[in-house]
């Protein structure tokens, strides 16, 4: 657990050695978003949908603090491979969107979704 702490640390600075003009650092961001846009691309390819208006979501520990960087590497990679497609970030926790799908298959009350959405947010937080 002590090593994913260290390790999870290491992200902002590698986002702040970008700012400072690091080239390798600037290199792994580089490599950062051509893995996130590889997978997308590929799904978007297979699905026959590739060049078409199509939103890609992205979510995660790398992705939620929106490092200008990051998401503008990924913007252009997404213009280069998927032409149309482009990125909408998410903040929630997975679970969120397992919880929302289940209440709308339940078909709950309109608040329901919110009130979850809300108490998951803060308890994921607090992890």
């Amino acid at each position: 657990m002590a090593r994913t702490c260290i390790i999870r640390s290491l992200a902002p600075l590698v986002f702040e050695a970008v700012d400072l003009g690091d080239d390798v650092a600037t290199r792994v961001v580089e490599r950062q978003a051509d893995e996130i846009v590889a997978c997308p691309t590929a799904a978007l390819r297979r699905l026959g949908v590739l060049g078409q208006p199509c939103p890609v979501v992205l979510g995660g520990g790398v992705i939620a603090p929106r490092y200008a960087c990051l998401l503008q590497a990924v913007d252009r990679l997404l213009a280069e491979r998927a032409p149309g497609a482009h990125a909408v970030i998410v903040t929630d926790p997975p679970l969120v969107g397992a919880a929302l799908m289940g209440f709308d298959a339940l078909e709950a009350a309109p608040d329901v979704p919110e009130r979850v959405r809300v108490g998951l947010r803060r308890r994921a937080s607090a992890l």
